[in-house]
């Protein structure tokens, strides 16, 4: 690609301008603490223009990042995406990285942080609305990218000519739950009658959709149902239907295509008299003829609708609190944003059995990062940063106080000193040298 230096004329640095092109907040300090980067997205998040922080200690602004940052350069592990709130009304995803020179030195330390207030107080009403809903309804709740789709499918014509619909997406994704959803909003009496497709014997599929006539398989005389007439008036739900044999999948799709079916054994065409709704997993092949009469419409996986994390948490946690006799435990902003931070390659489903067992193994009314499994609470804060904790909000002067009659009454061992201030040994170092109280 050739060096773009060579087309700016004079000396030039891109570094300035390329950091104020990105949006999340960057921060650098030297082993010093003194802050070297602040882009205009730090500025922005925190409202301390450039000018103020540049060239002046971090700990004169934010104890907290202070120390953070002061512990990655301890240990030379980084940070990634962890929750963090520095301020009340901000919370934040932080990522840092110690920084060395080309000798292997280390010269400073690097964090980002994404700024994801809207999202928490997006979630925090999405938890109102499921609140309530829980509280009203024993329907299963549907979140705001669903009700897209169920929108989609009760205000077309589709439904009203019974046109069968193909609903493609990853197990547990809420497939089965949008189809009970769109059976409700069609006011229809009729039931719902689900079949997994890949469970049906091969040999049998097709009896266990159209049904039989008697004396082909038994003695019966009037044969037996197929679940297409069992759901009449209401809906017939094939639940991973790409497992359907392909003659079978052949013989669906002419019954839908022209209205009507025959049970095996018979000539005798039926009306279909339900609506058919399919579900499929992404990337799997259906018989050409089945899918050129399905009107396809794919549900997200929750990792692409981390919004919707909120309002299912609450709801879940409303229902398995009653179901266990117990009060709804509350949801930390942590905790919320370490299950916004995960991809949930189980979806819905996944989230519902993480909750159950939060809400089982909690002691308290608020469930923790230690209720998650482990594989969730990884990402904590306090997990990742260890003992390296702030003084206490307090003055630079009161700070350097403290840390001189730390000093004093441990007749200086640096461990001791340490423990009765709080904080991690390494955090303890950086301090020293940041207020020049270095001992030998």
């Amino acid at each position: 690609m050739g060096n773009l230096m060579q087309y700016v004329p004079g000396p030039y640095d891109v570094t300035e301008p390329v950091l104020n092109l990105i949006h999340d907040a960057i921060t650098a300090i030297n082993t010093e603490g003194v802050v070297t980067v602040w882009n205009a997205a730090a500025q922005a998040l925190y409202g301390i223009p450039e000018e103020d922080i540049l060239g002046h200690p971090i700990g004169d602004f934010f104890p907290a990042e202070s120390i953070m940052l002061y512990n990655v350069m301890r240990t030379g592990e980084s940070l990634h995406q962890v929750y963090h709130q520095p301020r009340a009304d901000v919370h934040v995803f932080i990522s840092a990285e110690p920084l060395y020179d080309t000798d292997g030195e280390l010269i400073g330390a690097v964090a980002v942080e994404q700024n994801i207030t809207h999202l928490v107080r997006m979630s925090e009403e999405q938890m109102r609305t499921a609140a309530q809903w829980a509280d009203v309804s024993d329907e299963p709740y549907i979140g705001p990218s669903t009700q897209t789709v169920l929108q989609l499918l009760t205000h077309t014509p589709l439904l009203g000519q019974h046109a069968p619909v193909l609903l493609m997406g990853e197990p547990g994704t809420g497939k089965r739950t949008i189809a009970q959803a769109v059976l409700r909003h069609m006011q229809h009496d009729g039931p719902f009658i689900p079949i997994a497709c890949d469970a049906l014997p091969p040999a049998l599929a097709d009896v266990e959709l159209f049904g039989f006539q008697g004396g082909l398989l038994s003695e019966e005389s009037e044969g037996r149902s197929g679940r297409i007439e069992q759901a009449a008036g209401g809906m017939l739900y094939l639940a991973n239907v790409q497992a359907l044999p392909p003659p079978v999948q052949r013989a669906l799709a002419k019954a839908l295509r022209v209205g009507s079916f025959a049970r095996v054994g018979s000539a005798l065409r039926k009306a279909i008299n339900c609506q058919v709704v399919a579900s499929a997993l992404p990337g799997t092949k259906l018989d050409p003829a089945l899918e050129l009469v399905l009107h396809r419409m794919d549900v997200l996986p929750l990792r692409d609708r981390k919004e919707e994390i909120a309002g299912f948490c609450q709801f879940f946690l409303a229902r398995l609190a009653r179901e266990m006799g117990r009060p709804i435990p509350s949801l930390s902003d942590e905790v919320l944003a370490l299950l916004r931070a995960y991809d949930w390659p189980g979806n819905v489903a996944e989230l519902e059995q993480t909750l159950r067992h939060a809400v089982t193994v909690c002691q308290g009314s608020t469930l923790t990062k230690e209720d998650l499994p482990m594989a969730l609470s990884q990402g904590a804060l306090a997990q990742l940063t260890g003992d390296a904790t702030p003084l206490a909000v307090v003055s630079r002067a009161a700070e350097r106080t403290r840390i001189e009659e730390a000093l004093k009454q441990s007749k200086g061992n640096k461990t001791i000193a340490a423990r009765l201030l709080g904080i991690s040994r390494g955090a303890l170092y950086y301090k020293m040298k940041q207020y020049h109280l270095e001992r030998e």
